[in-house]
């Protein structure tokens, strides 16, 4: 996966002869800084998180693409890192 100034993220195929964009994921407005993926604990489907410079991280399905699946906001300056980790107390993962 990769984030970029154009506000896209992209879903890439290294197996591809081409390394062909599989997925394009919808939403951002602004540079996307920042991505960590993770599986969701509740699915066990992966997911990739999006930090951007509008201050929102977003939750993609990078297999699907398409619209964020969760809009987190309360950031009043850009998302320039992520990351996911086991929560100490519960075990449980991921905590972003």
């Amino acid at each position: 996966m990769s984030g970029s100034g154009d506000d896209t993220v992209q879903v890439w195929n290294p197996a591809a002869a081409s390394a062909a964009i599989e997925e394009e994921p919808e939403g951002h407005s602004k540079n996307v800084n920042a991505l960590v993926t993770f599986v969701d604990p509740a699915t066990g489907e992966p997911r990739v998180a999006c930090g951007s410079a509008d201050g929102k991280v977003h939750i993609y399905d990078p297999v699907a693409g398409g619209a964020a699946l969760v809009v987190l906001e309360g950031h009043t300056a850009e998302v320039k890192a992520l990351t996911a980790f086991q929560d100490p107390a519960t075990g449980e993962r991921p905590a972003i």
